[in-house]
């Protein structure tokens, strides 16, 4: 799977709760789904395609002010066409 379907498959089964792109490389690395490990940057850029595609929102955490994310329902039914694959 590419980072992009990897994003999905973290943020669609904990929707709705939204996280920061750190957070999301730190577990997408943890998982061992990926060839190589991934950065911020890396999972920023990836976000961002998402967003234009509709399939995640960029939300801004009211008790820190930090940038955050979380999947559309968009992004949900692509995660349920390709199998519901979570990463934990």
């Amino acid at each position: 799977m590419n980072l992009k379907q990897l994003i999905i498959a973290f943020l669609s089964p904990r929707y709705p709760a939204a996280y920061t792109e750190q957070s999301i490389a730190l577990r997408l690395n943890a998982s061992g789904l990926l060839d190589a490990r991934v950065t911020a940057e890396d999972v920023a850029d990836a976000l961002r395609a998402l967003h234009k595609l509709g399939m995640v929102d960029l939300k801004i955490d009211q008790l820190d002010n930090s940038a955050v994310w979380q999947v559309t329902q968009e992004g949900s039914k692509r995660w349920v066409l390709e199998g519901r694959m979570t990463v934990v």
